[in-house]
């Protein structure tokens, strides 16, 4: 599950189920209690195309938009959940907390022996298979154990965060804290464990797990990981999506950013798509006739001036044009940057 960067409508044919057929999904007697109702009538189910900006992948979701009434009781359990939470996590794992992609991968650098910041040669990644529909009710709330004493944000979890069916509500505005919350009381803390003891290091960003390791990873190290995240968060891989990969046969790309080892030095990179893309709009907002927004410009450009900034080495010819261009857009356009 990538994250959200860009949202497009488009035609297509409802994804079973409907929110028509929702009524047919009421949990069973072992699962809680649901107001059906409640969640046909403030939850509307959409679809669409997801791309990703920076390694220009595109999916098909289905999702729930809420309406004002329940984005309000959402945004009232994200205060109260981040409390709850805050005593228990210590991670930048996930979506919140100061966590992004790009720190999560600086997560993995080391000093070598010249004192310099190197990456690791050997990295294992894993992809959940359908991650918010195996969070359901019964366990989200079995691992938040007794750390939700609040009686009026257990009601409101139990009514407003899953759908008749028992999982957690893809749209909904607290989901993303859910599952970050779910994933550290489950998965994090035992693979974290197992890292420390075998030589890994461990970061993720929602379900987007990377493992990397200055030594080959043994087969016997990748089985007990993927064991420890099925039988402790009861998540189901997605094997098509599994990588093992060798810094030292080429680059190399996590959550859009591209990694390379060359001639001894090592470089984090944008994908040159996304790099084209950014000096295209850079170039019709100083030449065109129809330049794009100011918000469209720093939107894109965010991810770009972050990594030079953070990087800590040089930039190659098409970056330099692009930093050149953005100068002097903000030159000309001062009043907006």
């Amino acid at each position: 599950m990538t994250q959200l960067l860009y949202f497009a409508s488009f035609k297509a044919k409802p994804l079973k189920p409907t929110a028509m057929s929702l009524k047919k999904q009421i949990p069973s007697s072992t699962q809680l209690q649901f107001d059906v109702d409640f969640f046909e009538n403030n939850f509307k189910e959409r679809h669409i195309k997801d791309i990703n900006r920076l390694s220009g992948s595109r999916k098909f979701r289905r999702y729930f938009a809420p309406t004002e009434h329940v984005r309000k009781i959402h945004k009232e359990i994200i205060e109260k959940l981040r409390k709850v939470l805050a005593s228990r996590l210590s991670t930048s794992s996930g979506s919140y907390f100061n966590a992004s992609p790009f720190k999560n991968l600086l997560g993995h650098r080391f000093f070598a022996g010249n004192r310099k910041l190197f990456f690791p040669r050997y990295w294992y990644t894993v992809d959940f298979k359908d991650a918010y529909d195996s969070v359901t009710d019964a366990k989200l709330l079995k691992a938040f154990g007794a750390d939700i004493k609040d009686k009026d944000l257990l009601d409101k979890l139990k009514t407003c965060c899953f759908t008749p069916a028992g999982h957690l509500i893809t749209g909904a505005n607290a989901s993303p804290l859910l599952f970050y919350g779910y994933c550290e009381l489950t998965i994090d803390g035992p693979l974290r464990e197992f890292c420390r003891d075998h030589g890994l290091t461990y970061k993720r960003y929602f379900d987007d797990l990377v493992f990397s390791s200055k030594k080959p990873i043994e087969r016997f190290k990748k089985k007990a990981l993927l064991k420890i995240i099925r039988e402790n968060g009861g998540f189901e891989v997605n094997h098509r999506k599994i990588k093992y990969l060798d810094l030292a046969k080429g680059p190399i790309m996590f959550n859009g950013y591209c990694l390379e080892h060359r001639k001894g030095e090592q470089r984090i990179f944008l994908p040159k798509r996304h790099l084209l893309h950014l000096k295209g709009l850079l170039w019709s907002a100083l030449n065109g006739n129809d330049p794009p927004e100011p918000s469209v410009i720093i939107g894109h450009l965010n991810v770009f001036l972050h990594l030079i900034k953070e990087r800590g080495c040089g930039s190659n010819s098409l970056e330099t044009q692009i930093y050149d261009l953005w100068q002097s857009y903000r030159v000309k356009n001062l009043k907006v940057v």
